[in-house]
């Protein structure tokens, strides 16, 4: 995952690309999860913020130990979205399989 690579140095082309790769996925992630829960919940507001945060637009500056940390947080959040998405789509197939729809 490239949010774990940035702890290594390297050119800072890789961390623009970072920055534009982290807010799209984020701010998609949002949205989708947004149409969703058709509300605000706190999966979007923590999407919202990290694509804010990683905007290569109107870039935030910080220390390289402070982007560490919020690295490991974002790639924290990232994976526990991507396990409740998959602990959704399993409890989707299990229901499907105990009542599978009649033709």
């Amino acid at each position: 995952m490239l949010l774990i690579l940035a702890l290594l140095p390297w050119p800072y082309g890789f961390y623009n690309l970072l920055r534009l790769a982290v807010c799209v996925v984020s701010a998609w992630l949002a949205y989708e999860q947004w149409k969703h829960d058709d509300a605000i919940s706190g999966w979007v507001v923590a999407l919202s913020a990290a694509a804010l945060l990683y905007n290569p637009l109107l870039p935030i500056h910080l220390t390289r130990e402070i982007w560490s940390v919020l690295n490991i947080a974002t790639a924290g959040l990232l994976l526990g979205h991507l396990r409740a998405l998959k602990n959704l789509v399993n409890a989707h197939l299990i229901a499907y399989q105990a009542h599978p729809a009649q033709k």
